[in-house]
């Protein structure tokens, strides 16, 4: 699922590497688009492939490709359910990031040993300001220079991640998962990798 935004090359270059260059022989049954843009005309699906080197060449390891309008302009439709979606694995990612096939495979098996959790390439870590108490109210955000020196992490970002599909039915529901945490993203339009971390955390 590739989360883009007004970057048409990006995200056709996107499609393309998971689509087209990784593909069904990597795993990748399906590549869904998630398209927020309100006031710019959904693009087909073929538009992401240059019809010119069609010809000759098998599309028998392309992956279907859909494009899902969303109703609003938001970061949270990235985590709305897929109803044409064939699996329990989704993978995460935004229109700039590429991941090497091979490493798409080594995440989606690391994934499939542990389906309750998130596997990603970008961990983070919030934890209490030295010398506090684990219990603190008071958290900060650590960025990968830490996580690597401290050898610990309990976020991933959703910025290239493989998570459970049950999760987007879970995130989506205020029964589930709070509305005001929904409300806080749209707000300041940042923050829904968080979110969904705290979401799965909770879940397990």
């Amino acid at each position: 699922a590739i989360n883009t935004y007004k970057r048409p090359e990006m995200l056709k270059d996107a499609v393309q590497h998971y689509a087209d260059t990784c593909g069904r022989s990597t795993g990748v049954s399906q590549v869904f688009i998630i398209w927020a843009e309100q006031t710019s005309q959904v693009p087909s699906p073929d538009s992401f492939f240059d019809s010119n080197l069609i010809r000759g060449k098998s599309l028998s390891n392309r992956a279907a490709v859909h494009v899902l309008k969303k109703a609003k302009d938001s970061l949270n439709s990235r985590f709305e359910p897929i109803a044409e979606l064939e699996t329990t694995a989704v993978f995460m990612v935004d229109d700039d990031l590429r991941v090497s096939c091979s490493s798409l495979q080594q995440a989606f098996q690391a994934w499939n040993a542990h389906p309750d959790s998130m596997v990603g390439y970008y961990p983070r870590l919030a934890s209490p300001p030295r010398g506090e108490s684990s219990t603190s109210s008071v958290l900060i955000y650590h960025t990968w220079p830490v996580v690597f020196w401290k050898q610990s992490f309990n976020l991933v970002l959703t910025k290239a991640s493989f998570l459970h599909s049950k999760y987007l039915e879970l995130y989506t529901n205020d029964q589930h998962f709070p509305r005001a945490v929904k409300d806080h993203v749209d707000q300041h339009k940042n923050c829904e990798d968080i979110a969904m971390s705290m979401l799965v955390a909770n879940y397990t």
